[in-house]
């Protein structure tokens, strides 16, 4: 009994150090700090990116600046991609114009063209220790 509860408590040793956890800050930098909310959404695979329901992370932040930093923690190791819109109107949507171009601020991580629709591997990054980004926002009709 003794040599099952060592083991047992060995096993759990060594899953826990294991499956570490980190630490992900973003640095949001570009934002219009007329007001609203900046609704980012954290994403783990290209299969979940930019569907908001199957977000790994997420999280609302008053814009009161022009650069916003802000930290995610317990994030498991491995690819993301991060999306952000600067929900000025606060009605908990990005808004776009009739050609379907975004009047509300927008940002990716990673490098991508802001003149199509990101894919999560022209926005993706890897965590493998605890991560710094940079992320810039663009606003195409202010």
């Amino acid at each position: 009994m003794k040599r099952q509860f060592l083991s047992i408590l060995f096993l759990l040793f060594f899953v826990g150090v294991f499956s570490q956890t980190h630490s992900l800050t973003l640095e949001i930098k570009g934002c219009d700090n007329s007001g609203g909310n900046l609704m980012i959404a954290g994403f783990k695979g290209a299969k979940d990116f930019n569907k908001k329901e199957n977000s790994a992370f997420n999280k609302s932040e008053k814009v009161e600046n022009s650069t916003l930093k802000l930290s995610f923690h317990n994030i498991e190791e491995g690819d993301y991609a991060i999306a952000i819109y600067h929900d000025q109107n606060l009605d908990n949507k990005l808004n776009l114009n009739q050609i379907g171009i975004p009047i509300e601020g927008f940002g990716f991580s990673g490098n991508y063209s802001i003149f199509k629709r990101p894919k999560f591997k022209d926005c993706s990054f890897t965590i493998r220790n605890d991560t710094t980004i940079v992320i810039n926002m663009h606003y195409l009709w202010n």
